[in-house]
Order: structure tokens, then sequence, then C-alpha cells
């Protein structure tokens, strides 16, 4: 019998076998992580829209009175009353229209603040202050029967109060 010497170079299969394991176990590892972490901030993102969405619906306000300058331009002040079912972070109100007899006669972009102080609870009542204001009802016109207000608060709640005037001299409810 001859003996030879042979060394063996490189891995052995069966170690290249636990190693090629190995490496596909850290790879589904891996990918599982990452769904996981993928379908979590999904999960999340459409949690907090059901919840924006459900608080949306859940914010109710009424303008329960409008009382303002008399004057081409001035201050108005709209009572809005929190009627809806949640608490609602103090707003500012963004945008409004004015309606006569369902004509749009104005509809202006501005800055006010509703001042109450932190939340406006559910029953208090807020002044959302408008300042520098065209009136919008001293715009040459017929005489007013039905004027409706609409305000659009940054929340995207819009929110509506209608009136009679007793004569076209009147320029707020």
């Amino acid at each position: 019998m001859v003996k030879t010497n042979v060394r063996r170079k490189g891995i052995t299969p069966v170690i290249a076998i636990v190693l090629l394991l190995m490496m596909t176990v850290a790879a589904a590892g891996l990918a599982y992580e990452f769904i996981m972490n993928m379908s979590e901030k999904q999960t999340e993102a459409i949690g907090e829209q059901v919840d924006a969405q459900s608080n949306k619906m859940r914010t109710e306000f009424r303008i329960i009175q409008v009382k303002g300058a008399a004057a081409a331009a001035g201050d108005v002040d709209y009572y809005i009353k929190n009627v809806g079912s949640l608490e609602i972070p103090e707003f500012d109100g963004t945008k409004l229209s004015v309606k006569e007899d369902g004509d749009l006669r104005f509809d202006a972009t501005f800055a006010g603040t509703c001042t109450s102080v932190g939340t406006i609870e559910v029953g208090d009542v807020c002044v959302l202050e408008v300042t520098d204001l065209i009136n919008p009802l001293a715009l040459p016109g017929d005489s007013v029967t039905t004027v409706t207000y609409e305000l659009i608060l940054d929340s995207g709640v819009t929110v509506s109060y209608g009136c009679n005037l007793a004569n076209a001299a009147d320029t707020f409810c």
C-alpha cells in the first residue's frame, strides 16, 4: 500500500451547505423584518387617517350669532358653539363666504383667532374675531331676505349660519 499525502484544500461540502443555509436564514430574517416594518408603518398611517377622519366627523360647530361693524369695513365677531362630541383645540378661521338669497356675495380668505383659552369644550362658545373684513352685505344689491354665512375652519370643518334680515339696511344678523 502506497500512502499518499493528499492535502485537501478549500471548504468541504458539508461546511459549504451549512454556510449557505445560514445565509439563507439570515436573508429570510432580513426580508421578514423589512416586510413587518413596512406593514407596521402602513397600519399606523391608516390608523392615523381613520382617527383624523373620525375626529373630523365628530367635530361640529354652529355659528350662533354674527356681530360686527355696519360700516363698509370693520371687525366682525362670529360666535361659534361646539356642538360636536369632541373637545377642539383653539383654531383659526381660514375662509368665509356669504350668500344672499342663495347667491354668493362674498368669498375671502382671512386670518382670525377664536378667543377661547385652550380647547373649546363641548357646549362652549368661542368668539372668532375677524379684523378688517369688508362688510359683505355693504356691497350694492337688492333687498336682503336670507343670508347664509359659511366659515371654513383650518381643520376643514365647514360651519354655516343662516338668518333673515328685517330690511335691506341691516348688514349683520
